[in-house]
């Protein structure tokens, strides 16, 4: 039996107590930083928000993102609006 590396075409994500998340079914992270983490899923670019946002864990082979810090807000977008993204993650 050969054992697949590849990513996940399921997504799936796991918040526990607002402060830590795991996310499976992620292909890439294309930003991040104290109060923001942008990665592409398998169903669209999800925005994870939050204020001491940190990295613990990311496999582009398994398609697995782990986060922890004070996680506020979840969005999505499945690109159909172009500049949807970083036109979201510039207004505060």
């Amino acid at each position: 039996m050969q054992q697949s590396t590849e990513i996940s075409k399921n997504h799936g994500l796991t918040l526990t107590n607002r402060s830590a998340m795991a996310v499976t079914g992620v292909e890439d992270v294309s930003g991040f930083d104290e109060t923001a983490i942008t990665c592409r899923t398998t169903l669209g670019d999800l925005i994870i928000e939050g204020s001491s946002l940190h990295i613990v864990g990311f496999s582009a082979e398994k398609g697995e993102l782990a986060v922890t810090g004070t996680i506020t807000a979840l969005f999505y977008d499945e690109g159909k609006e172009r500049g949807g993204l970083f036109r979201r993650l510039g207004r505060k």
